[in-house]
């Protein structure tokens, strides 16, 4: 296992770091991501990519890439994995004690992005992950708009899951914003989700310690025609995953949070399911059934007549 070590005298211990790539069908877009790596000023103690059978030379142009570059290692899959296989692949060859998956398509946008995000691990124990505010990439590699969704400092792991259920949005960040201790996400990514396997893994790492955020946007997160994301919403699958990811949260955290808080997230997944039938898994009906039950038929339709009241007088009319 690799060391830590010191990056000055008197500072705390610095952790290897591993910078993992899953790469597929992104031969236009990796000249941007090599160069954004070999701009960094803290340099990754570990650069694994794993080329999940691309037909667009992706793989050639990384392999000629990684000559002469010493702890950089190029993997080249015979049949594709998928972005969930493919990124547990990487996960299983890593060494280092914190990784930061860094896709394809993605860049860093900062010099500074690695060396800030692995100093806030060094300031502040206990963290399960740090992430980081992000720029928007287009087609032609411009830099469009930006999102920051947290303060930079520390944050409880109790609060950022409360925050995300309250929101049903993921606060934390795509992968490529992320950087987490490797040996905390003992199951790796559920080969289950296309979607939202980040936003299940990140709570799930927030059950096991805090989150560190940078409130600066030190990556590039990609848009165009054919990323994932889009094609899931397509098919449909977005749905099906966010009424899983989020109906499983409400679960726990029930217990914790106040009888408004927990009717006000229980209608909104309750309405999602009826306005999208072919989403709901059993498992979401009995999630959604078990949680009417916990608060009570009277507390149930307490806090129903209240909401209504509520958005009525904020809104003018009946909803």
């Amino acid at each position: 296992m690799p060391r830590s070590v010191r990056s000055k005298p008197g500072e705390p211990l610095r952790e290897k770091l591993a910078l993992l790539v899953p790469s597929f069908q992104h031969q236009r877009y990796l000249s941007q991501l090599l160069a954004s790596i070999c701009g960094q000023t803290r340099k990754p103690d570990e650069i694994l990519i794993s080329d999940d059978a691309s037909a667009d030379g992706s793989y050639e142009l990384l392999k000629s890439w990684a000559r002469g570059r010493p702890g950089v290692k190029i993997f080249r899959q015979t049949h594709n994995l998928g972005i969930t296989g493919n990124s547990n692949f990487l996960l299983s060859k890593a060494k280092a004690k914190l990784v930061l998956f860094l896709h394809s398509d993605d860049a860093l946008v900062s010099s500074r992005a690695l060396e800030k995000m692995e100093l806030l691990f060094r300031r502040e124990s206990k963290l399960a992950l740090v992430a980081c505010g992000r720029r928007f990439l287009d087609e032609k590699m411009g830099l469009t708009g930006k999102e920051i969704t947290l303060p930079s400092g520390r944050h409880a792991g109790r609060d950022v899951r409360r925050k995300i259920l309250r929101s049903e949005a993921n606060l934390i960040g795509e992968p490529s914003c992320v950087m987490f201790q490797r040996n905390l996400l003992t199951k790796g990514f559920d080969p289950d989700f296309r979607q939202l396997w980040d936003v299940d893994a990140w709570l799930r790492l927030l059950r096991k310690g805090d989150m560190g955020y940078v409130a600066e946007p030190l990556v590039g997160i990609r848009r165009h025609a054919k990323q994932a994301t889009r094609q899931n919403m397509l098919e449909g699958r977005s749905l099906k995953e966010h009424l899983i990811v989020y109906g499983r949260l409400l679960a726990k955290e029930s217990p914790g949070l106040s009888a408004k808080d927990r009717y006000r997230l229980l209608y909104k997944l309750t309405r999602t399911a009826c306005r999208h039938p072919r989403a709901v898994t059993p498992e979401i009906r009995t999630i959604l059934s078990e949680e009417k039950k916990r608060m009570g038929l009277l507390e149930y339709y307490r806090q129903k007549i209240q909401y209504r009241l509520g958005r009525w007088l904020a809104r003018g009319s009946y909803q």
